[in-house]
């Protein structure tokens, strides 16, 4: 093989890099867990009579997150200088499932749709 070619994890080049990743490059540590973790907690928000700490606290439950560390993130991200790598290994694969959860029923959905276009399609040409 050449050194040239390219391998499938290779991130220089934008190919088969993880969205969680793509989503926060640039950002420092603390502020890619706390991205994370806000995203994990409007995903998980029921909407008027719930909270943003109880749905930041099922988020982090739901990734293995402890909630004092959830927590610690949300409030306080701005000036830590690290998150531990188990805790944002975690959010990170738990934003990444959840990206991927919401491109596949996009996809879904897309094929539904197109199966009732061509349908509808087929129907009119015929009638």
């Amino acid at each position: 093989m050449s050194d040239t070619s390219r391998v499938e994890s290779d991130t220089k080049h934008g190919e088969n890099v993880m969205r969680a990743l793509a989503d926060t490059q640039g950002m420092p540590t603390p502020q890619k867990a706390n991205y994370w973790l806000e995203k994990l907690a409007q995903a998980h928000y029921r909407g008027r009579h719930d909270t943003w700490t109880a749905a930041r606290d099922r988020a982090a439950k739901k990734a293995g997150v402890e909630p004092t560390m959830a927590q610690r993130i949300w409030q306080r991200w701005q000036t830590m200088n690290d998150v531990g790598g188990e805790t944002v290994i975690k959010l990170m694969l738990a934003y990444e499932e959840m990206i991927q959860r919401n491109d596949a029923a996009a996809e879904g959905y897309k094929a539904e749709r197109l199966t009732i276009r061509n349908t509808h399609e087929a129907n009119r040409k015929s009638a």
